[in-house]
């Protein structure tokens, strides 16, 4: 059996056209991730009306796009979700009441969790599932 071996310029090219791919794929999941968030917010504000209770816009503010090379080879594409960046509509509501908005959103829920008005499925389950997706098709 013959045996061969790289030399060091070929190891260092091979591991840089690696590092260039596993980039280019970090910031691809976090751009898909960011597509797949605001579709789902707008499906959310699309679903139901508020009868109830004052709509806190602006769900899509807490997320930003997220990339890190945070140990040298591994290179990670998201998103952060931020309730405190959730525009309110009143200055009563208060941070409060953006990060109650926000939970209720990620948890299902139109309004305060008490009014019991249940989104068909759970948005942030949903964007974990698409997540789980990505994960699986960039092995």
């Amino acid at each position: 059996m013959a045996r061969f071996k790289l030399n060091n310029n070929t190891i260092n090219l091979l591991k840089s056209k690696g590092q260039e791919c596993a980039k280019k794929l970090a910031i691809d999941a976090a751009n898909k991730l960011m597509v797949e968030y605001q579709r789902l917010v707008k499906d959310y504000y699309s679903e139901y009306t508020p009868n109830h209770y004052k709509r806190v816009d602006g769900l899509s503010d807490p997320v930003k796009k997220l990339y890190k090379n945070a140990h040298g080879a591994i290179y990670y594409g998201g998103i952060e979700l931020l309730p405190e960046n959730l525009t309110i509509n009143t200055k009563q509501q208060g941070v409060e009441k953006s990060i109650m908005a926000f939970d209720s959103f990620l948890d299902g829920f139109h309004g305060p969790k008490f009014l019991n008005i249940s989104q068909e499925s759970n948005p942030y389950k949903r964007l974990l599932i698409y997540r789980d997706f990505l994960k699986m098709n960039y092995k």
